[in-house]
């Protein structure tokens, strides 16, 4: 075996070649090859933890959901506005219940929803490609859905002044996107697999 070809040899050849270099006569060819054994058992180390595995399967599901749960959870509301005639009451001059910022405030609701439901769909293709960018774009969905979340009660409390500013649905809401900013955002940051997943 040419022990100068060492780099070209995988892990069992290399071990072989150790078995068998002249310890006496060739201490630093032993010495090269223990250190690119080294080299290579780093490198299946650092394998172990590249790809969806340990805790970052859970936020694979939380991505894999996300767009399914938006759909089924915010469309009915919209929906409900416009089937039970409550948006031709708000948006209509002629109406008593006429607001037009309350329109207003529904049309970005619903812009703003649309875009983050495109967003979450392409967080998929990220995830499962394997892009750099998947974490920050991870990490930036996570903080803006529980500030949104936020700024849309507060707001609608100021243009609606008899609804609760935290209904049961909204409270669901930022304790869900809670869990993603403080578990799931420094997880993101931390971790060794995503570094080596992402990269």
């Amino acid at each position: 075996m040419d022990h100068s070809k060492y780099r070209e040899y995988s892990l069992d050849e290399l071990y072989e070649a150790l078995d068998s270099v002249d310890d006496e006569n060739y201490p630093a060819q032993r010495k090269l090859i223990e250190l690119r054994i080294e080299e290579l058992e780093g490198v299946d180390s650092h394998s172990e933890l590249r790809g969806i595995g340990g805790w970052l399967v859970l936020v694979a599901i939380g991505v894999l959901i996300a767009p399914f749960r938006m759909i089924f959870s915010v469309a009915p509301v919209y929906s409900d506005i416009f089937e039970s005639g409550t948006w031709e009451a708000i948006t209509s001059p002629t109406s008593e219940y006429y607001n037009l910022a309350l329109a207003t405030f529904i049309s970005a609701e619903i812009i703003i929803n649309i875009i983050l439901l495109c967003i979450s769909i392409f967080l998929i293709y990220l995830l499962f490609t394997k892009k750099p960018s998947f974490p920050k774009f991870f990490i930036g969905i996570t903080i803006f859905s529980l500030v949104f979340i936020l700024v849309d009660a507060w707001v609608a409390t100021l243009l609606i002044p008899n609804i609760p500013m935290f209904d049961p649905d909204t409270i669901n809401e930022v304790a869900r996107a809670s869990i993603g900013v403080f578990i799931w955002v420094p997880y993101m940051l931390m971790s060794k697999r995503v570094k080596e997943t992402f990269k």
